[in-house]
Formats: C-alpha cells, structure tokens, sequence
C-alpha cells in the first residue's frame, strides 16, 4: 500500500520473512517505524495536524509488552 499526502509518504509492504512467515514494514517518509520484531507495530497519525502522534509495539515475545 502507498499513499502520498501534501506532506507525508507512507509505504506499508509485506515481505516473505521465511517459509510461511510473513512480516509487516511501514515506511513515513523514508523513516521505518518499528518497535519490535516480533508482534504487533502501530504508527498513530493524525490526519487534521498531519503529524506523527505516537509510535509503539507489543512484543509478542515479551507476554505482548509495550514497547516504545
């Protein structure tokens, strides 16, 4: 998924990580946001400021932890 703003560009892609395993990227800007490895990343971002909010992750293999 690519989506161009007036300010921003976000690439969200899928890579084949190994057999059957599967691994999320997302790119603003040229910059990857990426917390954690292994589980769940989130970009919060708001579309009225058009600025990056937050950036977090849950490590799954932390028992699903917040990472900042």
């Amino acid at each position: 998924m690519y989506r161009r703003t007036r300010l921003h560009d976000f690439k969200m892609t899928r890579n084949q990580v190994s057999e059957g395993v599967y691994g999320n990227t997302i790119v603003i800007d040229n910059t990857e946001y990426r917390k954690v490895a292994n589980g769940i990343n989130i970009v919060v971002y708001d579309t009225l400021t058009e600025k990056i909010i937050d950036s977090f992750g849950f490590n799954s293999e932390d028992a699903n932890n917040p990472v900042r």
